[in-house]
């Protein structure tokens, strides 16, 4: 596509992902095995340390300035909170499965799932502290990923407190993807940008505007799956997963609920087990809810191509856009390919 396209997306030899899975296999192999070689350590489509390179990148004037190895050394350590939330929430939720392997907790353990998911926190931590030491940013990048961590671990407390009320709150849900899924999506741009040597406030703006949607579209398109793709969504997390009986987010099912009767809604709050599914699944093709949220998810694909060229108005580092951009639409693609 362009070269920093080639340079970040690409397997190639020195390109991020090669430097990306060296600096991440080399991390797994300082935690304790056999732990540290868990499938769900060894699969996954490396979004977020990827993003962490685009961020470096909109700091450069051409894609040899990035400086790789630093770059996929904070990636790394970006993964560390990914994979430490993937096994939480999966232990959380039950889960067995996760991209059609063994969740964490069925390969070893609860116990150890808990235990594994504190070591890969507390490796990012200091991973990040010693590679960005000596950096303008230290203390801004660190603070920003311990509050990372800090609101994902609220956003899935609030998550575990919601109630068969609650469970239908927007703003509530909204809440919760923001700190749980958003925050990690935006703050990995974020510390790949401040990684580098200079800094821009109109850009940081839009950068974060651009994590902001992207992890929103994310997750909206990710809560359709259970009702759009059935089986690949119960092959890829081992069981059926729309979770609003045991009262889990699903900002889909937030929306049904919104387009319902009143006597739907008192239904749908006091129901539970196959007849709640049922009549959820129900209400979700009455009200045509797939073809509204795929709605949303297209009008906020728009947003960020108008922050986009918003980038090319106020700053000199736009050698990258266009490839960002192709980046930016490719994801979003692969996300709708997964509802057929």
């Amino acid at each position: 596509m362009g070269p920093y396209y080639d340079l970040i997306m690409d397997p190639v030899e020195g390109g991020f992902t090669q430097q990306f899975n060296q600096c991440w296999h080399s991390q797994l192999d300082e935690l304790a095995k056999p732990y540290s070689d868990a499938i769900q350590l060894r699969i996954g489509n490396q979004l977020r340390p990827k993003l962490t390179c685009w961020g470096a990148a909109f700091n450069t004037d051409s894609a040899g300035e990035i400086n790789l190895h630093q770059t996929a050394q904070i990636a790394a350590q970006v993964e560390m909170i990914h994979k430490a939330s993937l096994i939480i929430d999966d232990w959380v939720d039950n889960d067995d499965a996760r991209r059609g392997e063994k969740a964490f907790h069925i390969q070893f353990g609860q116990n150890e799932a808990i235990l594994f998911a504190i070591a890969l926190l507390s490796q990012g931590i200091a991973g990040i502290n010693k590679i960005l030491c000596r950096t303008s940013s230290h203390y801004q990048s660190l603070s920003l990923y311990t509050d990372t961590i800090l609101r994902m671990a609220i956003g899935c407390l609030e998550e575990l407190n919601l109630d068969n009320i609650s469970r239908y709150d927007i703003k509530k849900i909204r809440r919760i993807i923001d700190f749980e899924t958003i925050a990690l999506i935006k703050n990995s741009f974020l510390l790949g940008y401040w990684s580098n040597w200079d800094r821009n406030c109109d850009l940081e703006k839009c950068l974060v505007e651009i994590g902001e949607n992207c992890g929103y579209i994310f997750q909206l398109l990710n809560d359709l799956e259970p009702f759009a793709a059935m089986q690949s969504n119960f092959d890829y997390k081992g069981g059926q997963n729309i979770d609003v009986d045991r009262n889990r987010k699903n900002i889909v099912v937030a929306y049904i609920f919104g387009a319902s009767s009143q006597k739907e809604k008192k239904l749908l709050s006091t129901l539970t087990g196959v007849p709640l599914q049922d009549l959820i699944l129900q209400l979700y093709l009455k009200y045509s809810v797939y073809n509204f949220v795929c709605q949303e998810a297209k009008c906020l694909e728009q947003m960020i191509d108008g922050q986009i060229k918003d980038i090319w108005r106020i700053s000199r580092h736009t050698n990258c856009i266009e490839d960002f951009q192709g980046f930016v639409h490719e994801v979003i693609d692969l996300c709708f390919s997964r509802l057929c």
